[in-house]
């Protein structure tokens, strides 16, 4: 629908309002005054359609997980994006086991099972490596560091305890608070005024 002859102060208005939905059309400049050679515009309004357009295909589900084994990975969504010629919002939902924004909240089991097998093998090498680094921990090493080092190592080996075993089964998971309690001070002012006399 053309929205006929506007000023630019006009134009400038109507880009600003335009919401998402909508993308102004600019067609050529058109001469209307042959003394001034006044140029304007005249804008149009399309609507955009939204989701996968006209002959568009569905992608298919080894190019979504391919899509989603890298971004689990950690691959840079924009180079995804434009390697796959697939939005970053569909990589999103592949990440989270889902076939599109659009079915955002409903799993989808092969994709998931895919996804889950990723996931797995990132765990795993990553419980080898830190299994690994506490292997290198050795009394001795312990017995040798400085008082800020063994608690640090003691922190950290809390942490990963606490990671790797969060229901407290099989350990013991004290949560045990101390309260303590501190008399309030007098004031001056709670004290009563005892006027003496000389």
């Amino acid at each position: 629908m053309a929205l006929g002859i506007v000023s630019d102060d006009d134009f400038e208005s109507a880009l600003n309002e335009s919401d998402r939905k909508k993308k102004i059309i600019i067609i050529p400049e058109l001469e209307v005054n042959q003394n001034n050679k006044e140029k304007v515009y005249i804008p149009e309004v399309i609507n955009i359609k939204h989701g996968r357009g006209t002959g568009t295909k569905e992608t298919p589900s080894f190019i979504r997980k391919l899509v989603a084994s890298e971004a689990i990975s950690g691959a840079n969504v924009n180079e995804l994006s434009e390697l796959f010629n697939v939005s970053k919002s569909s990589i999103s939902a592949y990440k989270n086991d889902a076939t599109s924004t659009a079915t955002y909240d409903e799993q989808n089991e092969e994709l998931k099972r895919a996804n889950d097998k990723v996931r797995n093998n990132i765990v795993g090498k990553a419980q080898q490596k830190l299994l690994d680094a506490i292997s290198c921990i050795t009394s001795e090493k312990l017995n040798d560091a400085k008082v800020n080092i063994a608690s640090g190592v003691a922190r950290d080996m809390s942490t990963i305890m606490r990671n790797v075993n969060p229901s407290g089964e099989g350990g013991s998971n004290n949560n045990n608070k101390v309260i303590i309690y501190r008399p309030r001070m007098n004031e001056e002012d709670d004290y009563d005024i005892i006027q003496v006399s000389e």
